[in-house]
């Protein structure tokens, strides 16, 4: 659509007549009302790895300064455990199975409404910086966006599994910042860091900082290849393989910071929105597998939430009550001055939540991989549901074909999900999968309604293009494809 730019210094007659000549033309936004909005999402990181969120190990000096000037969520749930979905899932407001961009093959399909195309309709520019193959333009997320920048995105296997690129992405967010001073257009930047991501290994300062004292040869290579690192590895090697996960983290922290310490200067301290965030969390064999991905557990889903404005008025520093990251979307409309989405979306603003402590009226909370697997990375693939209900009962759900398997669990009473209560609490096991069930077929439904299809790069006989196999490798590479 085409875009009439009102100009200081034109009459009120010729803007007039700019403005009257197509109804499809735009009319002119008066920008001083409006806010910019920073959106950083760091793969991978756990909120209980934050020291903001309890963790007794310095990892994020940087995040944990941020936290103290925010207002924190304590508990916030990712969509789901993997890259593409929890991004689309962001950008659109929507599940995973409605949305579609839930398998490795799988694009982001036109008709979903990003959050980006809604920022554009009142002249937001629209920036993105990321570095994750799933983030890759190819995978349509680009979508509403004026520029992304993905070519740190576009490392060759094996080296998409070990390269650092903090340093790469904060040099690239400041050099957007810089340009945007000598702009007269608000701006929403989506930031995307990813050293946290597997494999661990961070520079030799950050992987001593953690573990000084290990004398092993275990390493933090080829998580997605390895069939050492299984229920019954040595806890003494287990607790270096986290210890590096960690000094990934604090690598990722203290590139955050710079960024950071920019934001905090004039202007943007004053008209600028950040929020921080995760896809999803790791397993460090909590549940007999190493990544992410496969499972709904508690650690791959629980992930940090901060959120900091200028002109919010709250009082509350941390919220206690359960959000998802799908609410990004109508909370960011919102931070920006812009009205709600039309259309129907699963995702809640939350400035009610922050400034009036209104909670939203969401009773159930949901997640989803369809690269589901049961018991590690050699197990039985299939679709794995969770739906946890605020008294914390919460139900697993996995499919393949004819064959189901149904776990609950009491988050209140058993927060890491150890113990089984499908045969003692049949009844309300079958209830909560029952409901779980009804969710999907609505949400798929919705997807229907919308007319958003699935968008796959399938497997063919015919050539493929280089960006095509350059892709294919990559996801080889991580683990996530065959």
């Amino acid at each position: 659509m085409n875009r009439v730019l009102v100009l200081l210094g034109l009459t009120l007659s010729v803007g007039a007549l700019l403005l009257g000549l197509s109804a499809c033309e735009r009319k002119a936004v008066d920008t001083s009302a409006m806010r910019n909005v920073v959106l950083i999402s760091i793969d991978s990181l756990r909120a209980d790895h934050c020291g903001c969120y309890g963790y007794d190990k310095p990892t994020t000096p940087a995040l944990d300064a941020f936290a103290a000037e925010a207002v924190r969520f304590a508990n916030t749930y990712a969509i789901s455990p993997w890259t593409l979905p929890s991004h689309a899932s962001m950008f659109t407001g929507l599940y995973p199975d409605t949305h579609l961009a839930n398998r490795p093959r799988s694009k982001l399909h036109e008709n979903n409404v990003t959050l980006a195309e809604l920022l554009g309709k009142s002249d937001y520019f629209s920036h993105g910086i990321v570095c994750a193959p799933f983030l890759r333009s190819y995978f349509q997320l680009n979508q509403g966006f004026n520029t992304y920048d993905d070519r740190i995105s576009r490392t060759h296997r094996p080296e998409v599994r070990q390269i650092k690129t903090s340093r790469d992405v904060t040099d690239r967010a400041l050099e957007f910042l810089a340009e945007q001073q000598r702009q007269r257009r608000p701006f929403f930047l989506f930031v995307h860091y990813w050293d946290p991501h597997y494999d661990y290994n961070p520079p030799e300062r950050y992987a001593n900082m953690f573990d000084p004292d290990y004398t092993g040869d275990i390493d933090g290579l080829r998580i997605s290849h390895r069939d050492d690192i299984v229920p019954g590895f040595n806890p003494r090697d287990l607790q270096h393989i986290v210890a590096l996960y960690d000094g990934e983290i604090r690598y990722t922290d203290d590139h955050l910071a710079e960024l950071l310490a920019e934001l905090n200067k004039p202007p943007f301290a004053q008209n600028t929105a950040v929020i921080i965030t995760a896809d999803h969390g790791e397993e460090f064999l909590e549940h007999g597998s190493t990544g992410h991905t496969f499972t709904c557990f508690e650690e791959l889903i629980r992930v940090p939430l901060l959120v900091r404005a200028p002109w919010m008025e709250t009082e509350a520093k941390v919220i206690d009550t359960l959000v998802e990251i799908v609410d990004l979307f109508p909370t960011i409309l919102t931070l920006a001055g812009q009205p709600a989405a039309e259309h129907d979306i699963h995702g809640y603003d939350l400035l009610p939540l922050i400034e009036r402590g209104q909670a939203p009226p969401r009773e159930v909370f949901f997640c989803e991989t369809q690269q589901g697997r049961r018991y590690g990375w050699e197990g039985m693939r299939g679709d794995w549901f969770s739906l946890r209900d605020l008294a914390g009962m919460k139900v697993h759900y996995f499919r393949r074909g004819r064959i189901n398997a149904t776990d609950l669990f009491n988050l209140a009473a058993d927060p890491y999900e150890k113990t089984n209560l499908r045969k003692s609490q049949k009844e309300l096991s079958e209830q909560m999968a029952l409901q779980l069930r009804r969710l999907h077929r609505d949400h798929s439904r919705q997807a229907r309604q919308m007319d958003i299809r699935t968008e796959r790069t399938k497997k063919r006989k015919k050539r493929k293009t280089r960006e095509e196999k350059d892709l294919e490798e990559q996801l080889k590479g991580l683990g996530y494809v065959n």
